[in-house]
């Protein structure tokens, strides 16, 4: 739960805008460059490590983004944007 706590951490800390549920302060509007998926891989691990000795090496957490593909042909018909803009607001 740690590593996964920690991955979302990090994401949260590079995404540089606000957008759904995510708001920062620091980045208040939504950023079209930001329509991307951010990706966490583990590497290797630390040196030292920098959890106590008796849980072991920790992989390292690597972070990249990449661009959401395309919806599939059925999901564009139903896409309908005037139902999914609204910007600082969340949607239920």
């Amino acid at each position: 739960m740690l590593l996964t706590a920690e991955a979302t951490l990090r994401g949260a800390a590079l995404r540089a805008e606000s957008r759904g549920a995510h708001q920062r302060d620091d980045f208040p509007e939504t950023d079209p460059a930001w329509q991307r998926t951010i990706v966490v891989r583990s590497g290797p691990a630390p040196s030292p490590s920098r959890l106590a000795p008796d849980w072991g090496e920790a992989p390292a957490m690597l972070l990249t983004t990449e661009a959401l593909p395309l919806p599939s042909d059925a999901v564009a018909e139903m896409h309908v944007d005037e139902h999914l803009e609204h910007p600082h607001k969340l949607l239920e």
